[in-house]
């Protein structure tokens, strides 16, 4: 007994001495793109549909006449939703230009003395654009040689082909010039299939070409939305402290909600006389620069640091970041 009690105000002890302490922040990540300006004001253009898309379509065995149209219209709402949802941006209404022609083609990017004239045309900040959209899927339905549990039939349908789509993104500097992101395109094969106990039930649980269209095209218009949204997320580190007053004060500035400041306050102990006094500050630049959105800079410093929670702490950026 008196042996345990020993070991646990140790413990005690050991915890309270560590020169560790856990920081608990959220953070808030730039967005990839920024726009200028409070609530900048997008026009989005769709050069392919030439009205929005309606509830009711046709759509039968062999003939859906509307692919280009719908996949394009839903690739506008699902970046203007997306955008819209942020209350970060002014939103107009999507432009219609185009015939709802699904031809297959090399992309024509629009230039930039079009993009002028339209966004000064429409008074916008930033000029989104759907350029080109082209799908091409046949639907296929087959018994398939085994059968189900009970000895019964089972169907597969399948819907296969090609899908492809091109962007193009304008926008203002701080000084009004127009600023062309470079074109974004996009091609994939689409082969899904369901099965069912008749035919019908197969095809009916596989859906229809305009939902597994505008599903592809609303995966896209949301993808691009989010390169201009800003991301927040809860990070939970330990900050090196110690008995070192630079980095006290900067474990103070960071728990009170400050940013830039703790790295000024740590930066420059980087080219300490001491190793040991190095490899904490490189640690603490890491921890400081995931509190500024940046992971890939994080990476870096503790690239720099021989810290034994460096190792641990650099396997945990690398799968946040994919790596």
């Amino acid at each position: 007994m008196r042996n345990a009690i020993i070991i646990s105000v140790a413990c005690l002890i050991l915890s309270a001495c560590s020169p560790f302490k856990k920081l608990e922040v959220s953070v808030e990540q730039a967005p990839e793109i920024r726009i200028p300006g409070s609530l900048p004001k997008v026009a989005i253009v769709n050069m392919v549909a030439s009205e929005a898309s309606s509830k009711s379509y046709v759509e039968t065995e062999f003939l859906y006449e509307g692919a280009a149209r719908d996949g394009s219209n839903a690739l506008c709402d699902a970046f203007l939703n997306s955008l819209g949802k942020s209350g970060q941006f002014s939103l107009q209404v999507v432009q219609y230009k185009g015939d709802d022609r699904n031809e297959h083609r090399e992309p024509f990017p629009m230039n930039t003395a079009q993009a002028e004239k339209l966004l000064g045309d429409l008074n916008a900040d930033m000029l989104f654009v759907v350029e080109y959209f082209f799908t091409d899927l046949k639907r296929d339905v087959s018994e398939s040689s085994e059968t189900d549990a009970d000895g019964k039939p089972v169907f597969i349908a399948k819907m296969s082909g090609r899908a492809e789509a091109s962007i193009n993104i304008f926008y203002k500097d701080e000084n009004g010039a127009i600023k062309v992101l470079k074109p974004v395109d996009y091609a994939q094969n689409i082969d899904i299939g369901a099965t069912g106990s008749s035919r019908s039930d197969a095809k009916s649980n596989l859906g229809s070409s305009r939902t597994i269209i505008s599903n592809w095209g609303s995966d896209i218009g949301r993808s691009q939305a989010d390169r201009f949204l800003s991301k927040k997320y809860d990070i939970k580190r330990e900050f090196y402290v110690g008995k070192t007053p630079e980095f006290k004060r900067a474990f103070k500035l960071l728990k009170e909600g400050l940013k830039m400041e703790p790295y000024g306050a740590v930066q420059p102990l980087t080219n300490d006389a001491s190793k040991q006094i190095r490899d904490q500050a490189w640690f603490n630049l890491a921890v400081i620069a995931e509190v500024q959105g940046d992971r890939t800079k994080a990476l870096e410093y503790l690239s720099k640091s021989d810290l034994r929670e460096a190792y641990s702490y650099k396997s945990a950026l690398k799968a946040l970041l994919g790596e």
